[in-house]
């Protein structure tokens, strides 16, 4: 369990309170065979006032009503989980008579200066399940956590999900609440259909599409809600009436109209035994190269966000349920676990017997490496969600407080602190014989001085909003030169010493993706389509060396291409690694070990690589 600081104690409470009252006033009113009606909002958007205008006049309209049990929200409350956003959202669905379930949506977890923790502060619990009237509700969130890329379902939460259904008979009538469907849009469908399919899930209820609809999600019956939004229309939700034998919704214009049902199905008594087999995930690939094998692999049981940090003789891996883990690099084998009190979903760093790791419990935790114990600690002002970069013996990394920090590894001692950063900051730092140079979601990229920390120049790109900011990738450097690709789809080249603009190309689509090689002369980028293209980093304008075509269709994964002794390395979204050779773009062979999102890589060696995915798994591949 997360550690509450004292200044949200008050708020924590609340929500469980909240929680409690939830239960108490929407099954003390009910009884076996009543009628249950319920209003479904779902992409309520309230980061910008035009969004808050219409959930305010759909509470008010749902207010109106008198004869509904409760209200349910499938996610994307805001545009973004940044400072004081869940927080006006909360405060807009407080205002409703009913009490309410919401779960997150992939703009909260994925934008999440809290990493994810804000959610989960606020309302309570970003997962619920609660028996209302004759019927179960059973809702969790799909991420994705931090990363771009498809939704999936966190480890620990498909763990829960599972103990949870267990639990039900098959007569249970249960509704399954999510935010993406269930389908290839989550990298772990199948096994959450899986667990569906074994109780009596009777329709998946989500949104993420903005508008009404259904679908087929392995013999199950998926719903898709509307979006709150104004859009053609004055804004609007879904009305749903609950019998004991049958469903049926109808679409309410906000101060408007209420149509006739759009949709109604009869429901089942019992569970259905005749599922339609599901499709297997496709390793085919591994028999085309038979000679790259996977040396060992644990699964550690939980979300894992970030690359690992190694050595010769360990590897150090940072879990979203706030532990670190050292294990040993020859066979895997545990040797200690380090517990935060906040996720950890940036890469460790490893400085001589150092480990340098960043929490979402806002601070900065320096640990031995071969003893697994705290040497010094650093509190910020706000939870880290960030990776570390050491250059001679100094950690320099960002926070959600908008400050970057030099720390001495040694000591732990802060050398110097720089706060004119107006958003979170997510990326590693490029750290260079003079300069920090960090991006961050306020839309601009920083450069600062390595050894006083003061602010040398700050970029700012031509597209309006703070989601085309450079705050995802790290930024490359090559000959006094900065190379970065933004979610505007374009790779920049800058000047390091004035932050000018040496050139700007969108001829390949890519973002966020981008390495260099090991001698500085070739700048690597994965595009969003199939291809990483290789650009010439010595020249004076856009010169294309290369690109190749992966196969690994529509990916907008943020870990770069890595080149290690004459083999360029990138993983994907769909669980493969791919090497290719750097000089020429020729592909070398490609292995997949999941299905979930591969973090970045880490090379041992061009023949030796520690790979972690999303789904928790940390494994060594041995190419012989």
């Amino acid at each position: 369990m997360l550690r509450i600081e004292k200044k949200s104690l008050k708020k924590s409470l609340k929500s469980l309170l909240s929680i409690l009252l939830f239960f108490f006033l929407v099954t003390s009113g009910l009884v076996a065979g009543d009628t249950l009606r319920f209003a479904w909002m779902s992409d309520l958007h309230t980061s910008s006032q035009a969004a808050q205008r219409d959930l305010v006049r759909a509470v008010r309209d749902i207010n109106s009503y008198d004869d509904l049990d409760f209200v349910l929200i499938t996610g994307d409350l805001t545009d973004y989980d940044f400072p004081g956003h869940l927080v006006r959202a909360k405060e807009l669905l407080d205002s409703l008579k009913y009490p309410y379930l919401a779960i997150p949506g992939n703009h909260e977890y994925k934008w999440t200066y809290s990493g994810g923790q804000e959610f989960v502060r606020l309302f309570g619990r970003d997962r619920f399940e609660e028996k209302i009237g004759d019927f179960y509700f059973i809702g969790f969130h799909q991420g994705p956590l931090l990363r771009m890329g498809d939704g999936f379902v966190a480890p620990q939460d498909v763990a829960w999900l599972r103990e949870h259904i267990a639990t039900r008979n098959d007569s249970d009538k249960i509704f399954v609440v999510t935010h993406y469907r269930l389908d290839a849009s989550v990298r772990n469908y199948r096994e959450i259909l899986q667990i569906l399919q074994t109780k009596n899930v009777q329709a998946v209820l989500h949104g993420h599409h903005h508008q009404n609809g259904v679908a087929d999600y392995g013999g199950i019956q998926g719903i898709l809600g509307r979006s709150s939004l104004a859009q053609g229309d004055r804004g609007g939700y879904n009305l749903v009436t609950l019998t004991d034998k049958s469903l049926s919704i109808q679409e309410k214009i906000t101060g408007d109209t209420l149509h006739t049902p759009w949709f109604a199905m009869p429901l089942m008594e019992e569970k259905k035994r005749d599922y339609p087999l599901l499709d297997l995930p496709d390793f085919s690939v591994n028999d085309s190269f038979p000679h790259v094998s996977t040396l060992w692999q644990v699964s550690l049981n939980a979300l894992i966000a970030g690359a690992p940090a190694i050595t010769s003789s360990r590897i150090v891996v940072g879990l979203d349920n706030g532990e670190i883990v050292a294990l040993k690099r020859r066979n895997g084998k545990e040797l200690w676990r380090f517990k935060t009190y906040g996720p950890v979903l940036g890469n460790p760093a490893i400085e001589g017997n150092t480990v340098v790791v960043a929490s979402g419990d806002s601070c900065v935790y320096g640990i031995h490496l071969k003893k697994g114990k705290e040497l010094w600690k650093v509190k910020g002002d706000m939870p880290f969600v960030s990776s570390i970069t050491i250059r001679e013996g100094k950690a320099y990394l960002g926070g959600s407080d908008g400050k970057i920090r030099c720390i001495d590894v040694n000591s732990g001692r802060v050398d110097w602190i720089f706060k004119g950063v107006e958003q979170y900051i997510e990326a590693m730092p490029a750290v260079t014989r003079e300069h920090v140079i960090v991006g961050a979601w306020d839309r601009h990229l920083y450069a600062l001085d390595r050894f006083t920390g003061n602010l040398v120049w700050k970029w700012v790109g031509p597209m309006e909003g703070v989601l085309y900011s450079p705050a995802v990738c790290q930024p490359v450097v090559s000959q006094g030169v900065v190379f970065i690709v933004a979610p505007d789809r374009v790779m920049t080249a800058l000047d390091e010493k004035t932050g000018e603009v040496i050139w700007r190309t969108d001829r390949h689509m890519v973002r966020e993706s981008i390495g260099i090689s090991e001698d500085k002369t070739r700048v690597y980028a994965r595009t969003m389509q199939d291809s990483v293209v290789c650009m010439d980093a010595l020249a004076h304008e856009p010169v294309t060396l290369w690109k190749t075509s992966g196969g690994f269709g529509y990916d907008i994964g943020m870990a770069p291409p890595v080149e290690k002794k004459g083999v360029l390395f990138y993983p994907t979204q769909r669980g493969e690694i791919h090497a290719m050779n750097p000089l020429t773009g020729d592909i070398l062979w490609k292995h997949r070990i999941t299905t979930a999102l591969v973090n970045p890589v880490t090379p041992w060696s061009d023949k030796d690589l520690v790979i972690t995915t999303m789904d928790g798994i940390v494994a060594r591949l041995v190419v012989k």
